[in-house]
């Protein structure tokens, strides 16, 4: 439920204009140094933003983000977990979460 929210905050908002920022930028600095780079930085960047975006398909996965449903929640919750000794049954859940990872990563 954590992950979902995210959605609904301004990280995404922060990150496309951070990502875009990066590649104007650099492609103005690349500019001002030389032509030359900026082209060759115009035709490596698509391949790049390619592999990135194949690259981070890849790693997203369902268990992943259950993993770090637990964490977020513990984190949030850390004295209501501390304050009903739910520290052991968190931990089994997060165990749980990363075995199941670690199970189809092998198939």
């Amino acid at each position: 439920r954590c992950a979902s929210m995210r959605c609904f905050t301004f990280e995404a908002v922060y990150t496309v204009a951070q990502m875009l920022l990066s590649i104007f930028g650099g492609l103005a600095l690349a500019m001002l140094a030389s032509w030359r780079l900026a082209l060759c930085s115009i035709i490596i960047l698509p391949c790049m933003m390619l592999v990135h975006a194949l690259t981070a398909h890849t790693l997203t996965r369902r268990h992943e983000n259950e993993a770090a449903v637990v964490v977020s929640e513990a984190v949030d919750n850390i004295r209501t977990v501390a304050a009903f000794g739910l520290q052991d049954s968190v931990l089994r859940r997060y165990t749980t979460a990363l075995t199941e990872e670690i199970r189809l990563d092998r198939r």
